[in-house]
């Protein structure tokens, strides 16, 4: 199906059954309707939205879907039962990644400008605390096993741990080089960083946040992703045009 120009961030809404693709390059974001795979509707947003390709959430327990708009420095509330922008938050230095805790339903916003963590009030959408973490925050996920949100900071190598009841940095996790997407395997709790620039995959123990395996993998590892049907982890390559299917137990690409 067609949509606008150089979708990046994408997400399923499950309450309405509708997947929202940003188009980073034409400033909106196309609702698909997931039955039919048929656009059913393309809402205005601002600059560059999708920020990464981690840069939309969604807010289930009110309908809301949040998308980083990294050029205007906003992020954009959307309406997920009228799929129309209800307010721009301000106040964000290039966001990139965001996540939403469901213990708290707060919105976690990296800012890849200031090296920074946006803490939202999923309700009021009032900030409640700005993070300190690595250089140049990109992806950022919640790992619902712990209540602990991880930040891949690909300015320092590192991703910062943030405790998701105190919101407060609790560990700092050394991985490859250039680590922008993240995901999290619900079945081991493990955490898995692509390595844009070492080529390579690390693996975080969720218990003690510590690497414990490093998976080497074709040319600049970039988005990446679980599938908890069949526990593989995919990952886009761009400097060899390749996806890398990966065991999450046998840790070897098929």
């Amino acid at each position: 199906m067609g949509v606008d120009k150089n979708p990046q961030a994408i997400a399923y809404n499950s309450a309405n059954g509708f997947v929202y693709a940003a188009n980073h390059f034409s400033n909106n974001i196309s609702v698909i309707n997931a039955s039919n795979n048929v656009v059913v509707d393309t809402i205005p947003l601002g600059n560059s939205p999708g920020g990464t390709f981690e840069g939309i959430a969604i807010n289930p327990a009110n309908n809301s879907i949040y998308v980083a708009n990294s050029g205007s420095n906003t992020v954009s509330v959307i309406n997920g039962t009228t799929n129309t922008v209800v307010r721009d938050l301000a106040g964000f230095y290039t966001p990139s990644g965001i996540a939403y805790n469901a213990d708290n339903e707060a919105i976690y916003v990296a800012n890849r400008g200031t090296n920074t963590v946006s803490v939202i009030n999923g309700s009021t959408n009032n900030l409640l605390r700005i993070i300190p973490v690595g250089a140049a925050p990109t992806g950022i996920i919640y790992n619902a096993a712990n209540g602990y949100i991880y930040v891949s900071n690909s300015g320092s190598n590192t991703v910062s741990v943030i405790n998701g009841t105190t919101n407060s940095v609790v560990a700092t996790v050394h991985v490859g080089t250039g680590p922008n997407g993240i995901t999290y395997n619900s079945k081991n709790g493990e955490i898995y960083t692509a390595n844009f620039i070492s080529g390579t995959i690390s693996v975080i123990d969720g218990l003690s946040n510590t690497v414990s395996q490093t998976i080497a993998l074709a040319t600049s590892p970039n988005a990446i992703t679980y599938n908890s049907e069949n526990d593989n982890i995919y990952v886009t390559n761009m400097g060899s045009d390749t996806v890398s299917a990966i065991g999450s137990i046998s840790s070897s690409n098929k």
